[in-house]
């Protein structure tokens, strides 16, 4: 009996010392749940694929593909910090720098060295510089465009003569802005001759809007003809719908183009035809 507990406490002394020394190096390990999971095959295959891409890439097609390979290696392993770093690398090559900004913030949640955490906040800092400078480039490019497009449209105002005469009145239109003109048509006349003809009418302008170095408007005719053969009289209903498509020549002195004219007299549509015209400039 003594020599069993004898030989029992030999052993407990024997033991002891090794299990607490396992207690002690297992409190220092992180737990199963803060352990990195293994990173998929497949997360490091679109891994390498989008590093070998990003070597040559050049176009802005190349570096959407790069973007689309790190993205899937990111879907698949989003505990893989290096991922989503490359991620955020492929969206500031690609001029995506809000983009990469956001991958460098969730990259930084990760428990990186010093000397990595310091590099990414420094390159945030980097790309947000890029990107005010982006948006200011933008504004300043859109201030010039409007003040190039008031410019032009300025060349646009004025009298324009069609060249046409209608009982000793021309066909012209006036320009005095962007979306604003009149148009004057002369087909108001009379005559005594046979047939004795005399037409009423008024003609709206619509649509008008310059574009660049181009003119659109529509002007729509309502004329009442009135027509005598010696005793014989009657009066027709017409109209004309006019479509105008011009383009201002290089000196600004001439507005030429095409309308598609639709007509119509007593309610009989007449064919469409397109008819080259030309405007030039009245001083």
């Amino acid at each position: 009996m003594k020599r069993h507990l004898l030989l029992t406490f030999v052993c407990f002394c024997i033991v002891t010392p090794y299990l607490l020394s396992q207690a002690k190096v297992t409190a220092g390990k992180p737990s199963v749940a803060t352990t990195q999971a293994p990173i998929p095959e497949e997360a490091r295959k679109h891994f390498v694929m989008g590093t070998t891409l990003f070597k040559d890439a050049k176009t802005p097609d190349d570096y959407a593909q790069v973007e689309g390979q790190f993205k899937q290696a990111v879907d698949l392993a989003p505990q893989w910090p290096d991922a989503r770093y490359n991620l955020a690398l492929a969206k500031e090559a690609a001029g995506d720098y809000s983009g990469a900004n956001a991958d460098l913030k969730l990259y930084l949640q990760f428990k990186l060295p010093d000397a990595e955490a310091r590099t990414a906040q420094d390159k945030i800092y980097a790309l947000e510089a890029k990107q005010q400078k982006v948006v200011a480039d933008a504004a300043s490019n859109a201030a010039a465009a409007e003040r190039r497009a008031r410019e032009q449209q300025q060349q646009f105002i004025g009298r324009w003569d069609d060249g046409n005469n209608y009982g000793g009145r021309g066909n012209f239109i006036s320009i005095s802005g962007p979306y604003s003109a009149s148009l004057s048509a002369g087909f108001f006349m009379t005559g005594n001759g046979n047939p004795d003809v005399r037409v009423d009418g008024n003609t709206a302008l619509s649509n008008f809007r310059i574009t660049g170095r181009n003119v659109e408007f529509t002007a729509t005719t309502n004329e009442v003809w009135h027509i005598k053969y010696g005793r014989q009289r009657y009066d027709q209903n017409r109209g004309t719908v006019r479509d105008f498509t011009l383009s201002l020549s290089e000196d600004a002195r001439s507005l030429t183009g095409t309308f598609r004219d639709q007509s119509s007299a007593d309610g009989t549509d007449f064919p469409p035809r397109t008819v080259e015209c030309t405007f030039s400039r009245h001083d």
